[in-house]
């Protein structure tokens, strides 16, 4: 490879780095948690990084596993059986209050094993039944579902079979503009409707937030997780289209890499 050609590909090399720099960056401005569920075996809580809502294995009942292969590193293991959650212990669980007509977003990795009606990630009022924010699995379907006082505000499903055991990005939108449902970065059921959280947790004491279960006062814990899952954010603003494609990709360095060896490779056989 002459000394030109190197030069050309050190400048796209910066050009790449730059330009997934600068894309994280803006995602990382309005995320609230991020849990990458790289914890090992044994673990007894999923740590956010943002350092104000670790997600802990419930006192009682068939606990989360930590340590399973995830979708990056490692993930955590649901069985889909009573109380086998992780959920946000008081006081933390009220940073999720203020969320609503402003934005929010959920994005996650998930694997799932039984595809009934199953919880990935929910906030809801622990003291008053039907008022959630639950994104979900439900026929193999992705589900979100967002009501206050049994008013489906927002009940969008997408009509792609989901395969169990099979890793798929989901993520979910919303604002007072509406609502959208994404599935591997791309749109698959959308609401001109808004989910005001805010709403529905005006007491921070009643606020459940949990990762495998949606916990509501009328029947208690209910809609089981039976999976995985991996890599889960939670943003206060509505995340764009662009936005959650680029969450639904391998890691930027993977990505990198396989573009540079192309380069080189081609350059090679010249």
């Amino acid at each position: 490879m002459r000394k030109n050609e190197k030069e050309t590909v050190k400048k796209m090399l910066l050009l790449v780095c730059v330009f997934w720099a600068l894309s994280g960056s803006m995602l990382e401005a309005d995320l609230i948690a991020y849990w990458a569920m790289d914890e090992t075996a044994g673990a007894t809580e999923a740590v956010d990084s943002i350092g104000i809502a670790n997600a802990i294995a419930a006192a009682s009942g068939d606990n989360p596993v930590a340590g399973a292969a995830g979708m990056f590193g490692n993930a955590w293991s649901f069985s889909g059986s009573d109380d086998n959650r992780l959920h946000i212990d008081p006081p933390n669980q009220a940073a999720f209050t203020t969320l609503g007509y402003s934005g929010f977003s959920y994005s996650g990795w998930v694997n799932s094993t039984d595809g009934a009606t199953d919880t990935i990630f929910s906030i809801s009022d622990a003291a008053a039944g039907s008022e959630e924010a639950a994104l979900r699995i439900v026929s193999n379907q992705l589900n979100f579902l967002g009501r206050h006082n049994t008013n489906d505000n927002v009940d969008i499903t997408s009509q792609q079979t989901l395969n169990l055991g099979q890793w798929y990005h989901v993520a979910v939108a919303s604002d007072l503009s509406g609502t959208v449902l994404y599935l591997d970065g791309n749109e698959v059921a959308s609401s001109p409707y808004g989910v005001d959280i805010a709403t529905f947790t005006t007491n921070d004491n009643n606020v459940s937030v949990n990762f495998g279960a949606n916990n509501d006062n009328g029947t208690g814990l209910q809609w089981e997780y039976a999976g995985l899952i991996d890599e889960f954010r939670v943003y206060d603003h509505k995340l764009s289209v662009s936005e959650v494609e680029s969450l639904a990709v391998p890691e930027p360095t993977t990505m990198s890499l396989i573009g540079i060896g192309a380069i080189l490779l081609i350059r090679k056989k010249k």
